[in-house]
């Protein structure tokens, strides 16, 4: 590390003995008058010492950072839990920390972090044991979890665009409602449903809002090829994305529609 110090005029005097000001730059840096050196910055010289500084294992940086870093995390809705103080937008029920194969001690609260971690709730079950750090994504995926962030939601656009394609439709997706839903679920799998069509006879934004508001549905609209020629036309159909797999989708769907009352 280069630390800069006073300019070479003020840390010499007329006859090039040091002035109370270099003394003073050399003795707050822990270094002698001999190892000061002069660098040139815009045609005038200033003192300049060389430090190291001394680093840290890793381990022991995330062992003293972890609780500060889970403590700083925001959300709009934090609760607390047991006797614990620590607010978290969920329950925490175990800790996973690892360098490499080691595990970290990390303490939050009564819990100590390991390397042993749960899956999806329902699409498996027990604990798994993470050999090593670069195991994590690919072994939480064999447990029905997508943990990075921006592999589920591009799942999910994926898996919209091809209902799209099948139902010769256009689903509008809002940019914050498809984020908060990519962090909703751990395993998304999209569904196209519908309600009755009495309800068209109300204002589109009023269907809109109760959809993508109260049930974070997605509205589905015509088609763009279609829009080409014509208006823009809200359709009697949502979708939605199920936090699970691809089985019993048509009681998930009508479960779904039997919640959709527009207010």
């Amino acid at each position: 590390m280069e630390l800069k110090g006073p300019p070479l005029s003020v840390a010499k005097d007329d006859h090039n003995n040091w002035t109370k000001a270099a003394e003073g730059f050399a003795k707050k840096n822990n270094v002698s008058l001999n190892n000061l050196e002069t660098k040139t910055i815009e045609g005038k010289d200033y003192l300049f010492v060389q430090q190291r500084e001394l680093g840290q294992l890793v381990p022991e940086l995330l062992q003293e950072s972890a609780q500060q870093w889970i403590s700083q995390l925001n959300f709009p809705k934090n609760m607390r839990w047991g006797s614990y103080r620590t607010r978290y937008i969920r329950p925490i029920r175990w800790v996973v920390s690892l360098w490499n194969s080691k595990v970290v001690p990390i303490k939050l609260e009564m819990l100590f972090a390991g390397n042993q971690t749960r899956g999806h709730r329902f699409l498996s079950t027990g604990y798994s044991k993470i050999k090593h750090a670069s195991d994590y994504e690919k072994q939480l995926h064999g447990l029905k979890v997508i943990a990075d962030f921006e592999k589920r939601r591009q799942s999910i656009v994926s898996q919209v665009r091809k209902l799209e394609k099948k139902h010769d439709c256009h689903v509008e997706l809002d940019e914050t409602l498809l984020n908060e839903v990519t962090n909703l679920v751990e395993w998304p799998t999209v569904l196209i449903g519908n309600f009755e069509k009495e309800f068209l006879e109300l204002p589109d934004e009023v269907l809109i809002t109760s959809m993508e508001i109260h049930q974070r549905y997605f509205p589905v609209f015509n088609s763009k090829k279609k829009k080409s020629f014509g208006e823009k036309k809200l359709l009697p159909n949502f979708v939605t994305v199920r936090n699970g797999d691809s089985k019993s989708l048509d009681t998930v769907r009508r479960g779904n529609a039997k919640v959709f009352v527009p207010d």
